[in-house]
């Protein structure tokens, strides 16, 4: 039996312990994802996996690897990673595939000393780590890990990452100068801010659900005040900041290695210093785009004098992003849109 995202699983899952914590970092491309389960990795009572749909794929017949299937597929995964069973044929398969750093071998290979992997030498690793995180950029929609976070079986806290559409660009500009055109990278933009117009009305619609299983984190918190927001993850998670944690955050946010995928963070670099600001024009033309900055906290830059007065933050300092606050005041607002054909399925 594989798991349904439409329907509770019927599997017969068993928690190793009580206190134990499965946690998913739900995120999307350039933003800031790797640093965040990297935070993860640091903790040696953590099994922390990386993109599990990166492997995956070498495991599925080209018929699922659909957006919309491989999404599915992904979900369905994720029980046999929590629960260290990995009974399901593509769950064995992707325990095994793969030697990059994406894959389970990479992830057990520093602290493990084994050369060759069996799926029962992973069980028994899994075992051993009292909390599990996964963090993945291919599973786009809160509305998708719904069911997982009402299991109980599961018991699934999520850390969804959220990014100033405007840096983001800022980002995959640098990371692709030559390869994208800006018309394309736009596109990019655009689509990371209608799929997050659609996370916020299912939150807004599932939030009782959502309550202690769920928290927002903006990029931007976590680049300027790492250790505050390291803090309030592991509040959230009912967890301590381990002492070695704290002086890796204290070591990986004060300069930068200039390296695309480095996970090294500099709080002080900024967008306002690398686009035009026709570019951030563009950016805050588009509607869910202008949603989710109103929503999290990004403020608008009305002129270039405003983009370029770097002695005024253009992110609101300590918002509670939380769904309860949704639809409580008139700057907030949502295209019925993008609620028609996701809140039907949950």
């Amino acid at each position: 039996m594989v798991y349904n995202r439409y329907s509770k699983s019927t599997r017969v899952l068993t928690d190793r312990n009580k206190s134990i914590v499965r946690v998913l970092v739900l995120a999307s491309y350039r933003s800031g994802s790797t640093f965040v389960l990297e935070f993860f990795k640091q903790n040696e009572k953590f099994f922390s996996l990386f993109e599990p749909g990166h492997v995956l794929a070498a495991c599925l017949p080209n018929n699922e690897k659909k957006k919309t299937i491989f999404s599915a597929r992904i979900i369905e995964l994720l029980p046999d990673i929590y629960t260290c069973t990995f009974k399901w044929l593509y769950a064995r398969c992707y325990v095994t595939a793969g030697s990059g750093s994406f894959s389970v071998k990479n992830a057990m290979s520093q602290t493990s000393g084994l050369q060759k992997f069996h799926v029962d030498d992973v069980t028994e690793y899994c075992n051993k780590r009292e909390h599990t995180a996964v963090k993945t950029i291919r599973v786009k929609y809160l509305n998708d890990v719904v069911p997982l976070i009402r299991d109980s079986d599961i018991n699934l806290k999520v850390l969804h990452l959220v990014r100033n559409p405007r840096r983001k660009l800022s980002s995959i500009q640098k990371l692709h100068k030559s390869q994208f055109t800006l018309e394309k990278v736009m596109e990019m933009v655009n689509q990371y801010c209608n799929v997050w117009a659609r996370n916020i009305a299912v939150g807004n619609d599932v939030r009782t659900w959502l309550k202690n299983k769920y928290k927002t984190i903006r990029y931007e918190d976590l680049a300027q005040h790492p250790i505050t927001t390291a803090t309030e993850i592991c509040q959230f998670l009912g967890l301590e900041l381990p002492d070695n944690v704290h002086i890796w955050l204290c070591d990986n946010t004060d300069h930068t290695s200039g390296r695309a995928f480095d996970t090294s963070r500099n709080s002080n670099i900024t967008w306002r210093n690398n686009l035009s600001f026709n570019e951030v024009q563009q950016v805050q033309s588009f509607g869910s785009c202008l949603q989710i900055m109103k929503w999290a906290g990004y403020k608008i830059a009305n002129s270039l004098e405003e983009m370029m007065n770097l002695n005024v933050s253009l992110v609101v300092p300590n918002i509670q992003l939380n769904w309860a606050s949704i639809g409580t005041s008139p700057e907030y607002t949502y295209s019925h849109s993008a609620k028609s054909t996701w809140i039907g399925v949950i």
